[in-house]
């Protein structure tokens, strides 16, 4: 992408994160502190109900046909989303808008301490954001540029350009680099994910990562072995249709069983990419001695 193009995206992704936080200002002054802050109270409620809770949900959820972990990350949505909403209501019953209080000075401290804790969530949720942009983007971004040993790599999607110009947008200036000291997740967490890309533009990393010793012990297990012999499966991965991939008997019986999740817990992931990939060669020294 031309620099031009790249200082748009950039200006975009800037107005799409003021705009953000100006609307849950916004949203905050209208609430009113009280309940901007029982709002925040139900969020985190609904999150850590569902955490700890949706799991109690999969015998009902059972009949959808998803493996077990997919059915508590349903079960855990459905709870949070009901606290969130059950909280939220009863915060709407009992407390008053801002535009409710009858005293002037009253309704303008209201509002405006309401509106400053929205614009503090709505940072928040820019943050949040960037990071997800940065995670995915860290993948399409190997997948644009492939090692120079790779040979036969395919050619990167618009989704993938999209999206590795999207993170390089976020990481420059001074906003990115603001971004990289603040975001919690650590910088070797970006390497594997960039790795992994990496690794499936590479047919060559690919077959080497197939013939690692953990991943053929761990494909060697008779469910994993009968995900690879069924055709509607590999029919599925051709279409692209991971609804009936994620509801396929073979794949079911796999996710729900405890040895094929422990095989998969013990898996040493740094090690096979280590195996797989090639090391970069570095670039030459530019110091004294290399000039």
């Amino acid at each position: 992408m031309s620099s031009s193009g790249s200082d748009s995206l950039s200006v975009l992704l800037l107005v799409g994160a003021v705009g953000l936080v100006i609307l849950m200002a916004w949203r905050g002054w209208r609430l009113g502190i009280v309940r901007q802050t029982l709002s925040l109270v139900a969020l985190g409620a609904g999150y850590l109900g569902g955490y700890l809770f949706g799991g109690y949900l999969i015998p009902i959820l059972r009949p959808l046909g998803f493996p077990d972990r997919v059915l508590t990350i349903f079960g855990a949505t459905i709870l949070g989303f009901l606290i969130y909403v059950s909280a939220s209501v009863a915060s709407g019953i009992l407390f008053k808008r801002t535009s409710q209080q009858s005293v002037g000075l009253i309704r303008l401290g209201f509002g405006f301490s309401g509106a400053l804790l929205g614009a503090g969530f709505g940072v928040f949720l820019v943050l949040v954001c960037a990071i997800a942009i940065r995670l995915i983007g860290s993948v399409a971004d190997a997948e644009m540029h492939p090692h120079p040993q790779q040979r036969g790599a395919p050619t990167p999607t618009a989704a993938a350009r999209r999206l590795a110009a999207l993170k390089h947008s976020l990481e420059s200036g001074q906003a990115g680099a603001f971004l990289q000291q603040v975001d919690p997740v650590p910088e070797k967490v970006y390497s594997t994910l960039g790795r992994v890309g990496e690794l499936a533009a590479s047919p060559q990393g690919l077959e080497r990562f197939t013939n690692d010793r953990q991943v053929q012990h761990v494909s060697a297990h008779p469910k994993i072995l009968a995900l690879r012999d069924d055709p509607q499966i590999a029919e599925a991965v051709r279409a692209g249709d991971f609804f009936s991939l994620l509801r396929n008997p073979n794949v079911i019986a796999a996710a729900n069983d405890p040895e094929v999740a422990k095989l998969l817990g013990g898996f040493d992931l740094q090690k096979a990419l280590d195996q797989a990939l090639p090391a970069k060669e570095k670039p030459p020294s530019t110091g004294p001695a290399g000039r």
